[in-house]
Order: C-alpha cells, then sequence, then structure tokens
C-alpha cells in the first residue's frame, strides 16, 4: 500500500510541507520550523535535535521523538514513598519541585518498551549540543499528540511509583505541566526490535 501524504502550509514561513499523514509533528525543510496541529488549533513547537555521537556501522540511524514534558509535582501526603519520586526527590525534604519527563512520542509493539524508554531518560536525562538538522537520517511519524503526552505524565509518575522498588501503600500528590518540547535522539535498530541510542 503506498503511503498517504497529507499536504500542509508551514504556520511560519507558508512553504509547502509534505509529510505522512500518520504523523503528528510537522518539520518545515525551508525555516526549520517544528509545528503540531489539533483540534486546539496549531502549535509551534521548540525542539532539540541530538547530534549522533556513537559509531553505527553498516546500520542507518533514525530520529525519534520524545516530548520532553516540564511538571511540576507536590506530595501532600505518602506512607513510604517508592523510589521513583525518593531518588528525584532526594535531600528534599518537602518532596516537591519541578523536573523532566521523557516520552516516546511514537508507540511500541511492546507496552513495556515504551514505558522502559520514558523511565530511563527521565531519570538519566540526555545530555548533548543541539543540531539545526536531521543529517538527512529519517524520522519516526509521532502518533501520541501533544494532549495524550499531558494526560500520560500523570499516569507515568504513579505507575512509576508503584512498579519500582520501594514500599509505597498511599500517596497524595498533584502535578502540573509546565511547559513542553520535543527532542529528537538518533537510534539504530540492532534487531529482534531492540534500539541503541546514538548518543
Amino acid at each position: 500500500m503506498p503511503v498517504r501524504l497529507v499536504v500542509l502550509k508551514c504556520p511560519k514561513c507558508g512553504h509547502t510541507i509534505e509529510d505522512k499523514t500518520s504523523s503528528m509533528l510537522f518539520w518545515c525543510n525551508d525555516c526549520s520550523t517544528l509545528h503540531t496541529r489539533d483540534e486546539h488549533g496549531i502549535h509551534i513547537m521548540h525542539y532539540e535535535i541530538a547530534p549522533i555521537m556513537k559509531a553505527y556501522g553498516a546500520l542507518t540511524p533514525f530520529y525519534m521523538p520524545f516530548w520532553k514534558i516540564l511538571v511540576d509535582v507536590r506530595i501532600f501526603g505518602e506512607k513510604n514513598v517508592g523510589a521513583f519520586l525518593h531518588t528525584l526527590f532526594s535531600g528534599d525534604q518537602k518532596m516537591e519541585g519541578t523536573f523532566y519527563m521523557y516520552m516516546p512520542a511514537v508507540d511500541f509493539p511492546n507496552p513495556n518498551h515504551w514505558k522502559d524508554w520514558a523511565y530511563a531518560l527521565t531519570m538519566s536525562p540526555p545530555k548533548f549540543p543541539s543540531r539545526k538538522d536531521f543529517g538527512g537520517f529519517a524520522r519516526m511519524c509521532a502518533n501520541i499528540d501533544l494532549y495524550d503526552a499531558q494526560k500520560l505524565a500523570d499516569f507515568l509518575v504513579l505507575n512509576f511509583e508503584a512498579e519500582k522498588p520501594g514500599t509505597l501503600q498511599s500517596i497524595a500528590y498533584t502535578l502540573q505541566v509546565k511547559d513542553i518540547d520535543v527532542v529528537f535522539i538518533p537510534f539504530i535498530d540492532t534487531g529482534g526490535g531492540n534500539l541503541a541510542p546514538l548518543i
């Protein structure tokens, strides 16, 4: 089946954008503007593109989009806090503050792999000098939209807290999304659906 394309106009420069209809993030090759659109309107997104920092041999790199979500979490009551928040707030007796959550903007065939990458990057945020483009490499289609990502942030905090080793019995907290950006990270598929980041 041939890939269907949708033709859009860049909201910044008016350049024609041809992109896969399954993607929820649109990149302008003319002015390098990234935007998403939904029933709420058009949203120009701030983004970072990680450079390829590891050798990849004969394999072909590709870029995976991640939502980078700044959240403010405040814990009002807990009975033996679990390992996730304990680690994030180590040394903070108030158990509150802001941090970035990283969430793949693509679905994985195995949902556990999706959660594993979200957890790994949230606990160890990547650091890199951002580049200006994708160097000719393909981008995966984003199929988790801006608003679903914000809803999933709350789900992931509770899920991580309950699943990771700890002694959580109960918790009362609030989570507020303060900001949301996009990060593109280069990967290779090493076989069997196993992905390796190139940063």
